[in-house]
């Protein structure tokens, strides 16, 4: 796999006029083999490329002795979601997800 930044194959000028026309996500996509940077149009996808490349999603956050607090999104036209949350000591840990149409 050959990134274009990496290569020498495109001349840098070509991938700085790529740079100022596309997204962040579609320059990712389409010069430094990038398919987990998220969708066109998803919400926070940046965001959760970040997360996952700091390693910050983890198993075994639940605390039994700690409330859970859920945060909700009412679908309307599309799926309800529901975040389910608990606040440990200087954190929020994301504890579940859920999501029906």
């Amino acid at each position: 796999m050959l990134l274009a930044s990496e290569s020498g194959i495109i001349d840098e000028e070509e991938l700085e006029e790529a740079r100022k026309d596309m997204t962040l996500e579609e320059y990712m996509q389409e010069f430094e083999c990038s398919f987990d940077i998220g969708v066109r149009g998803g919400y926070y996808s940046s965001e959760l490329q970040d997360v996952r490349e700091c390693q910050r999603i983890v198993n075994g956050l639940y605390d039994e002795e700690l409330p859970v607090y859920t945060f909700w999104d009412i679908g309307v036209d599309d799926y309800t979601a529901i975040i389910f949350v608990q606040v440990q000591k200087d954190k929020y840990a994301i504890i579940d997800c859920f999501s029906s149409h």
